[in-house]
């Protein structure tokens, strides 16, 4: 098959990795693929990266004549390249596939991601767009389904639920070399619980840091380890609330990390805090891939991804006491903590690996276009 991605974020986030991770697995299994997007973004770079051919075009734009100007470059590519299915994962991607067809009889079907964590648009036009120019809708999450559902009331039959996938060939090799316990002096024994996410409010460190407060009043030893960019909020703020709580001792900023594996692979657990997002959760996937317990509040497809008390738990948003003696329970039982990080791993392996995900996709634009033609 002959495939062209279209999406555009100035940002390298979860839908992006979503999208390029698709591409590469698609890429991969034999297929043509393009990811289209503007040079410049963070997705692109990523593809580039994987091999996967750029189409260069500006989907992100509010002037009308732009618009329409790609929509006709996009028209000429997919006839040009006998593209088979145009797949995007956003909004903008939709409507100029919409344009390309209105405007230049462009028969080529759509696949469309809806990744976002926020409910789409109740208009005529949106519910136009969704019911009657998209030929299958894939949510990564089946929270995604049912807050997209109730608003545009598409065909159930015409959806899938499919959730990212991991390239473990990729993940297990080439590890970079751990640092965490040398770079802030951690004594080998002692546990370390880690979380991985840029420094917004949506991710919830605030949370994190009140979790590691409670579970320092058990055990005195464990260290907590942050690893994430800052964006909205900043390291010498966390720590502030860290030295307010009075454990600034045993709370340690990593800062960005181009590859988090470094620091992730030391820690004992992985702990997601978040308040929003998380549709898709790179992290979540992360800390299975790499054997170790989640802990995770039940934000979108975390409660989807991690079994209860089997691979790790799952809380309520705000069930810091809750958390706090879920990791004491797990950390003062080492065969516990053993064994839910095995069956994280063999969860991804049996779930949610590239080959997987690439699989599902593949067997819906096979039907599409067999049903097209």
């Amino acid at each position: 098959m002959k495939i062209l991605f279209l999406y555009y974020s100035p940002w390298w986030n979860a839908t992006a990795y979503y999208g390029v991770t698709l591409a590469y697995g698609l890429q991969k299994a034999g297929h043509m693929v393009w990811f289209g997007t503007d040079p410049a973004v963070p997705s692109a770079q990523k593809a580039q990266e994987l091999d996967v051919p750029l189409f260069h075009c500006k989907i992100q734009s509010g002037n009308p004549f732009k618009i329409v100007k790609e929509s006709r470059r996009i028209a000429d590519f997919l006839k040009t390249e006998h593209i088979d299915i145009v797949y995007t994962l956003s909004p903008q991607g939709h409507f100029l596939h919409f344009m390309a067809v209105w405007l230049f009889n462009i028969k080529t079907p759509l696949v469309r991601a809806c990744c976002d964590v926020r409910a789409p648009k109740n208009h005529f036009f949106n519910r136009y767009l969704y019911k009657k120019c998209v030929d299958w809708l894939i949510f990564p999450c089946k929270k995604n389904l049912d807050r997209y559902y109730p608003v545009l009331q598409f065909s159930p039959k015409k959806t899938s639920v499919i959730y990212a996938g991991i390239d473990l060939a990729r993940f297990d090799v080439n590890r970079p070399e751990p640092f965490v316990r040398t770079q802030f002096g951690i004594p080998a024994n002692a546990p370390i619980v880690g979380n991985a996410a840029r420094l917004s409010p949506e991710k919830g460190h605030r949370h994190f840091l009140n979790v590691a407060a409670r579970v320092l009043e058990k055990i005195k030893t464990v260290h907590f380890v942050i690893v994430g960019k800052e964006e909205q909020i900043s390291i010498p703020s966390l720590r502030e609330e860290a030295r307010k709580l009075g454990i600034e001792n045993n709370v340690h900023f990593t800062g960005y990390l181009t590859d988090p594996r470094g620091a992730m692979q030391e820690f004992t657990i992985g702990v997601i805090a978040s308040r929003f997002s998380e549709t898709i959760s790179r992290a979540a996937l992360e800390f299975m891939a790499l054997s170790k317990p989640v802990f995770a509040t039940n934000v979108n497809v975390l409660g989807e991804l991690i079994r209860h008390r089997k691979t790790g738990m799952v809380f309520a948003i705000d069930d810091v006491q809750g958390m706090a003696d879920g990791i004491i329970e797990v950390l003062t039982d080492k065969s516990k903590c053993a064994e839910w990080g095995e069956n994280a791993r063999a969860d991804i392996e049996q779930n949610f690996t590239l080959e997987q995900f690439t699989r599902k996709t593949e067997t819906i634009f096979k039907d599409i276009i067999t049903d097209t033609f």
